[in-house]
């Protein structure tokens, strides 16, 4: 049996302590790796399940649940700064409900120092701008998984492209490995099609704030 198989099978039975116990078996204990190896091909696997009316919505939804449940356990280990200056946010766009892999790249900024919030699935425009505006949010990350979305998504984008404060604005979701987003994005903005961009993302971003701090001294 494969791992996304095995551990497919234990999110099905909304077993969490086996859940747990599963994860902390594995050899790489990153939270990038868990994600890759082990969480994110086990729920794409539930998906082809509940696509092919295999399972049921009810057994989806306790996967899900389960599987939020160990990520929540496993982001209770990230270090916070305190006095953060880097600050992110992190929604699914209005009429979006796929959120686990929004939240694991929550977790990966919360890994590389970075104060976040995460508002989940289906933020409103209109609250998503108020809050970025009164937190002075630098990096804006929104997520995408329903194609039927996509003329939602630019008018999110070019609306916090207007923000005063000019933030990253990064784009992730489902759909991003499956299309060219550039035509339903802004113009500012930058897909990541995977974990492994996210990360690359941030080592660029540090890379570029030392570079600039050493400048400017």
């Amino acid at each position: 049996m494969s791992k996304e198989v095995e551990f497919a099978s234990i999110l099905l039975l909304g077993d969490t302590d086996k859940a747990i116990e599963y994860i902390q078996k594995e050899k790489k204990q990153d939270h990038l790796s868990i994600y890759n190896d082990v969480m994110t091909p086990a729920m794409r696997y539930i998906g082809v399940l509940w696509e092919q009316n295999k399972i049921t919505v009810a057994e989806e939804h306790l996967a899900t649940a389960t599987c939020d449940f160990v990520l929540s356990k496993l982001m209770y280990k990230n270090k916070r700064e305190e006095n953060n200056t880097k600050r992110a946010m992190f929604f699914c766009i209005e009429g979006e409900q796929h959120y686990l892999g929004l939240k694991m790249v929550d977790s990966l900024f919360q890994e590389h120092g970075w104060e976040t919030k995460y508002y989940g699935p289906n933020l409103p425009l209109d609250v998503a701008l108020q809050d970025s505006l009164k937190w002075q949010a630098k990096v804006i990350c929104l997520s995408v998984s329903l194609a039927t979305n996509l003329p939602k998504l630019k008018e999110y984008t070019k609306a916090f492209e207007g923000l005063p404060q000019k933030p990253a604005i990064l784009v992730g979701g489902r759909l991003t490995s499956m299309y060219d987003l550039n035509h339903f994005t802004s113009s500012q903005s930058i897909v990541l099609k995977d974990l492994n961009s996210v990360t690359d993302w941030l080592m660029d971003w540090s890379t570029r704030t030392e570079d600039s701090t050493y400048a400017s001294n």
